[in-house]
């Protein structure tokens, strides 16, 4: 039998950004006539930034890049990067009330900073880490224990080695970021989205470039007892709701184990979804004389490319001059469609009070045809307004 979708899926592609290379300098002809306008304009320029406070303090010279393959420097200190938090959280919190939404605040979660130094350092843009972690998988280690949904953007691949480029201004590269994000239609869903109450950033800025991450987060359970899974089998947990939610179905899902992954492979990964496989979606129990009627269902979905299932020695995105604009081109997009059966698993125990929930199940039958993995628990809760919302997505690591 055919059962509605029933999994909370990551949409939001990367939001590429590019280099701007400076042209190499032309022949004489121009001499004193024309370096006096071009120093009244120079004056003319820096005038009008002084006034509105945007002198660009990176971007005097240019940047050469070396010619070795060194590291670019960073730019961004403590200080700088707490400034720039701030003004992306006020630049979310602009579009977020000119729908009518309340603000999200800052969160702590250190995933997303940590991720964009990575992505900045190595010079790629992906939701997947080089260790092969995907963003609630990190947030998890990093002591999330809500629901995230990931947005990044950044170059994506390294300059020419030897080219020269405009160097940037971080305040205005992480509000080009966000104007990116709201042209995007999945960036933007996820920006807007009324469920959301927390965000949780990380930026990291070269001499050439910013690498934003924005994790959007809900803070609508509070465990008493972290999720775990016993040696055999069996899932148990206790939390507790806010006021107006009420747990309505638990799913488990799978992912390998994580491991390293090359640039080329991640120049694939457009996207993520939660999970590769499902493992089983969890229902509480019955009275005594009851039985439900179904074991399993069909679920159907689109997945992202798998990176690893991409040759380790694939080629990384690479550079294109489009005008003014070096830009990082990865391959297209691709996206599978996915139907399998899912086994329906009975809870063993479903107890609710005063808002706290107390949970098993034994899901041990159904992990012995996956094995070691990262299994992520992911809650559903109804809201007394008749939606249905996933709550909170926890990865255990088994291995």
């Amino acid at each position: 039998m055919v059962r509605p979708n029933w999994y909370y899926d990551h949409p939001p592609t990367n939001q590429p950004t590019g280099y701007r290379p400076i042209p190499p300098k032309g022949g004489g002809g121009c001499l004193s006539g024309c370096l006096k306008w071009v120093a009244i304009g120079i004056g003319l320029v820096v005038l009008v930034a002084v006034c509105n406070g945007l002198i660009n303090r990176f971007s005097d010279e240019g940047y050469t890049v070396p010619r070795t393959g060194g590291p670019i420097p960073t730019v961004t200190s403590d200080v700088l990067t707490k400034n720039l938090k701030q003004h992306m959280l006020m630049l979310i919190n602009q579009d977020r009330a000119a729908h009518g939404l309340n603000p999200v605040v800052l969160g702590f979660n250190e995933a997303p900073q940590g991720h964009s130094e990575d992505m900045l350092r190595y010079s790629y843009l992906s939701h997947w880490g080089r260790n092969g972690l995907k963003p609630y998988m990190r947030y998890t280690l990093e002591g999330g224990e809500g629901l995230s949904s990931e947005n990044v953007s950044g170059a994506g691949c390294r300059p020419t080695p030897g080219g020269r480029y405009q160097t940037v201004d971080p305040m205005t590269d992480i509000r080009d970021s966000q104007t990116g994000f709201m042209q995007s239609p999945g960036h933007r869903r996820t920006i807007l989205d009324p469920w959301h109450t927390i965000v949780h950033l990380g930026i990291a800025c070269n001499k050439l470039s910013c690498t934003v991450v924005q994790l959007f987060d809900r803070d609508y359970v509070s465990y008493i007892d972290l999720p775990s899974i016993s040696d055999d089998g069996v899932l148990t947990f206790a939390a507790k709701l806010v006021d107006g939610l009420e747990l309505s179905r638990i799913q488990v899902w799978y992912d390998e184990l994580p491991h390293v992954l090359t640039l080329g492979q991640l120049g694939v990964t457009h996207s993520y979804s939660v999970g590769q496989r499902s493992v089983a979606a969890i229902r509480p129990p019955l009275e005594p004389g009851w039985r439900y009627e179904e074991d399993s269902f069909i679920r159907s979905r689109d997945l992202p490319q798998d990176p690893y299932k991409i040759d380790p020695n694939a080629e990384a995105p690479f550079r294109v001059n489009r005008g003014e604009v070096e830009e990082c081109v990865a391959p297209p997009k691709v996206t599978t469609q996915m139907e399998e059966t899912v086994r329906w698993v009975t809870a063993e125990e479903w107890e609710v009070s005063d808002s706290e929930t107390v949970f098993s199940a034994d899901i041990g039958m159904t992990m012995e045809s996956f094995g070691p993995g990262v299994y992520t628990i992911l809650l559903w809760a109804d809201h007394e307004s008749g939606e249905s919302i996933p709550v909170s997505e926890y990865s255990i690591f088994v291995e």
